[in-house]
């Protein structure tokens, strides 16, 4: 019998994932099976009060997951409510200046790649494929939601599609599939990872970004945290978990950070406040333009004290990427 290949060890903030290069992991059996390492998950805390999602934790790589989260008409109806819905934001033209920034900061995690063919799975409003766009790379995209898609092809002329990637006929083959914020919303995270593997071409590029559990934002606030966002948020990663996914489905890592200003300035402030005791995530729901909260006495309290924090927040912003702990953790990685 062959000699099983060498170990390959990554090292990483908080601990070291070791996984053999060409052993790819099989589906997970039941919902208490970790996606990223296939160990059986144990019970966790992860919010204030309703459990009946049944939180898990994984005792090997530390990715959390709920058990059992919500599916069917449950699930369709969280994403058409709340600061989910299709509206557009309070000081439109601000938050859309905000829409253009953050998207060039995306492009910079491909800095290293030649513009060519790109996929943006849950490509949302088509933002980030117009700046890629005029970066000189041929764009596509695909997202659930009939509303985003219907806006990103008459804003922006976008070659987008409605539907599951999973389901979709894509017989082209992509130089970078993009994954921006989606991960931690599907209920597969490994089918979707081979899924994107699948529609690589030769050289080409995964790029994730999820929130980082791991980030010092997301530890000191707990279940305060914005971006813990249960339960439309049914996985949450750490540089250890993703690694584990990713290893175990033919990819190698080559480079990752936790610059994203945007994540971590909305995530201190609005974290901070939830841990203060204000109702949850006020100010956030408040410049979605929740149809739930209006201006009032609470939400113009809320506001001034985010003010105070803004600046503080803007530093951290600055400073938690260098220290590598973050709210957003991004990645690249290639096949092998």
């Amino acid at each position: 019998m062959a000699a099983d290949p060498p170990a390959r060890r990554y090292s990483c903030r908080g601990g070291v994932v070791t996984a053999r290069k060409r052993t790819l992991m099989p589906a997970p059996t039941s919902r208490e099976t970790c996606q990223a390492c296939g160990s059986h998950g144990l019970p966790i805390r992860l919010t204030a009060g309703d459990e009946s999602w049944r939180p898990r934790g994984c005792p090997r790589c530390g990715l959390r997951w709920l058990a059992s989260p919500p599916t069917g008409e449950a699930l369709l109806e969280l994403y058409r409510s709340g600061f989910y819905e299709q509206r557009a934001p309070r000081a439109s033209a601000i938050v859309m200046t905000l829409h253009r920034l953050n998207s060039r900061l995306r492009l910079m995690t491909l800095r290293e790649q030649r513009p060519g063919r790109m996929l943006d799975i849950g490509c949302g409003k088509g933002h980030f494929l117009a700046a890629a766009r005029e970066a000189g790379w041929d764009v596509r995209g695909v997202d659930l939601s009939a509303e985003a898609v219907d806006y990103a092809r008459r804003t922006y002329g976008l070659d987008v599609r409605v539907g599951d990637v999973a389901d979709l006929d894509l017989d082209e083959r992509f130089d970078a599939v993009t994954l921006w914020h989606v991960l931690e919303h599907v209920a597969d995270p490994g089918a979707l990872i081979e899924r994107s593997r699948s529609l690589l071409g030769p050289g080409g590029r995964l790029v994730i970004s999820v929130p980082n559990a791991a980030s010092l934002q997301a530890r000191l606030a707990g279940v305060h945290w914005l971006h813990l966002d249960i339960p439309r948020h049914v996985f949450h990663f750490d540089l250890r978990s993703i690694h584990a996914l990713l290893v175990g489905r033919g990819f190698e890592i080559e480079r990752h950070d936790t610059f994203y200003p945007e994540m971590e300035l909305a995530g201190l402030v609005q974290s901070v406040l939830n841990a203060a005791g204000g109702e949850r995530d006020l100010i956030y729901r408040f410049l979605k333009q929740d149809p739930t909260v209006a201006l009032n006495g609470r939400v113009a309290t809320a506001l001034v004290a985010a003010g105070l924090l803004i600046p503080g927040a803007a530093a951290w912003s600055l400073v938690a990427p260098l220290l590598d702990t973050g709210a957003s953790l991004q990645v690249v990685a290639r096949p092998v």
